[in-house]
């Protein structure tokens, strides 16, 4: 199903600058019409899939199992034909063993590796990419993925919680925001 093709209907054709007035119309003074752009012709049969996608989404997230996507979200899916599973599969090796190093402190330990391989997946991934990775971690490697490690990462995107929720829409949404609201047991997160 070409889902590619509803979610990022081609752009109408840029108008060209003001030329010269030509033709009958333009020597008479009046305008002639522009042509209208009525874009691509849905498919039904396409159309119908993306309507029972969605519909599958809404329904499953009813029934308890998640959270249904929020309108505003519909960025997420136009950019998801960008993702390249391979490069997803090693930013999360990479980042779940920049997890343990950092988290087994001492001589071994490496202090902010894991913010900056997270910030370096955000800036170098398809949008939201990066961040999706992120939270993937954050769930999966409960251990390494500690407070501190997560306020330094959270305080790298930005320095008030609307920064952070702008910079990390999906991330925020799951996660609280250590760093404006800190936790009491630094073990509670």
């Amino acid at each position: 199903t070409d889902f590619r093709t509803i979610l990022n209907p081609p752009k109408p054709p840029a108008s060209k600058k003001k030329e010269e007035k030509k033709g009958l119309f333009g020597k008479l003074g009046k305008k002639q019409k522009a042509p209208v752009f009525a874009g691509p012709k849905a498919n039904p049969e396409t159309e119908k899939d993306a309507k029972g996608f969605w519909k599958l989404l809404k329904d499953h997230a009813a029934e308890g199992n998640y959270d249904p996507p929020k309108a505003s979200e519909i960025e997420f899916f136009k950019v998801l034909f960008e993702y390249e599973p391979d490069k997803i599969q090693v930013g999360m090796q990479g980042l779940k063993q920049m997890l343990h190093q950092e988290a087994m402190g001492g001589e071994d330990g490496r202090e902010g590796a894991s913010r900056m391989y997270i910030d370096r997946q955000i800036n170098m991934s398809a949008a939201h990419c990066g961040e999706l990775v992120a939270l993937w971690a954050y769930y999966t490697c409960r251990d390494d993925f500690t407070v501190n490690i997560t306020k330094s990462f959270l305080a790298s995107q930005g320095t008030s919680a609307t920064e952070r929720k702008a910079r990390l829409p999906f991330f925020m949404r799951w996660v609280p925001d250590v760093v404006a609201n800190p936790p009491k047991d630094k073990m509670a997160l």
